[in-house]
């Protein structure tokens, strides 16, 4: 696909990208769509997470974020308890399942982000990564290294 609009390829890239890891991660019961909120609880274990942290990260509306953690709730991957810091939200919490799971789950999205940019140079990957960003810092959105 040969197009100039930034949109439609990074639409197309991330389609690509769940083509890659979906069929892998079925193996453990779970979607890109659900691993990525995994992915964000494992990132970010020393924090109290609440459901609108993930809703802002991941620009998700609060029923589909509410849906995906039922799911990976009722998969035993993690739980919802009540935040001692704010009794309107629940804290999301990973499950020891998830834990134990952690480094196989990170290391299949990590292999398929690898395939995903494996025609690029090392320093190309980089400046990729860096205009990523930069284009996303432009939506005033918070993203932790990686």
């Amino acid at each position: 696909m040969k197009t100039e609009k930034v949109g439609v390829l990074v639409k197309s890239i991330s389609l690509e990208f769940e083509k890659l890891l979906n069929p892998r991660l079925m193996k453990y019961d779970l979607t890109v769509s659900q691993y990525k909120l995994l992915g964000y609880l494992f990132r970010h274990k020393a924090d109290t997470v609440i459901q609108a942290d993930m809703e802002k990260f991941f620009s998700m509306t609060h029923p589909t974020t509410s849906e995906l953690i039922k799911q990976l709730t009722k998969k035993g991957y993690v739980v919802r308890k009540k935040n001692p810091g704010d009794a309107r939200s629940r804290v999301i919490m990973l499950t020891d399942k998830a834990l134990e799971m952690e480094e196989t789950l990170t290391g299949i999205a990590d292999a398929a982000n690898s395939e995903l940019t494996s025609s690029l140079t090392g320093e190309e990957r980089e400046a990729l990564i860096l205009i990523l960003n930069k284009v996303l810092a432009a939506f005033d959105k918070t993203f932790p290294s990686e």
